[in-house]
């Protein structure tokens, strides 16, 4: 049984990659319908972080969610990061129209401008994070760098952090750490998993 996260992180990295490219479209275009759905429920969020998808590592396709996000709320704040990876933090910046590159290590990112809005991370009211899968109880598995550890750290105790996984919950514990902080809810294929209601 798998049992410690670096186990667990191996073996769903590898099964998300094995996802064909013409399933994953399907699951994206399933996780985008719920993904409204939230948005919608949660109209008062002003400030919205989403992650932009690395495609070499198959994560979900964020950038149909952002069009669609700028298209029916356009009071709303699109909330990005870039990283700094040799300290392990993120910095965040309004995305208007700046353009998107990929930096060094395949992380599509901002091309910041001299007018870039940034954003202080007390400003935000949700996060959407990227994942590999997480449990019943809303402790997650990443990529093991703990960027979003720190930046959901430095975030209001009250804002909303809503995981995003092509695989549901699973039924085991996920050794947690202390500085883990869990998820509010799930974003998946077949619908959204609250935690703790």
């Amino acid at each position: 049984m798998l049992s410690t996260k670096e186990s667990l992180r191996a073996a769903f990295k590898r099964k998300r990659l094995a996802i064909p490219a013409e399933e994953k479209l399907a699951l994206d275009q399933q996780i985008l319908g719920f993904l409204k759905e939230l948005v919608e429920e949660l109209s008062e969020c002003d400030y919205l972080h989403v992650f932009l998808p690395i495609s070499k590592w198959n994560e979900f396709n964020s950038f149909p969610f952002v069009d669609w996000i700028r298209a029916n709320y356009t009071s709303k704040k699109i909330v990005v990061s870039t990283s700094d990876i040799s300290d392990g933090t993120l910095q965040h910046h309004v995305w208007n129209d700046e353009a998107i590159a990929e930096n060094h290590w395949g992380i599509p990112e901002l091309v910041l401008r001299a007018n870039t809005e940034s954003v202080n991370p007390k400003n935000v009211d949700l996060v959407f994070i990227p994942l590999l899968v997480c449990d019943s109880a809303g402790n997650r598995i990443g990529y093991g760098k703990g960027f979003y550890d720190r930046f959901l750290k430095e975030c209001r105790s009250d804002v909303q952090k809503i995981g995003v996984s092509h695989f549901p919950p699973l039924t085991d514990v996920i050794p947690a750490d202390d500085w883990d902080i869990p998820l509010d809810a799930l974003v998946m294929p077949n619908g959204i998993f609250r935690f703790g209601n």
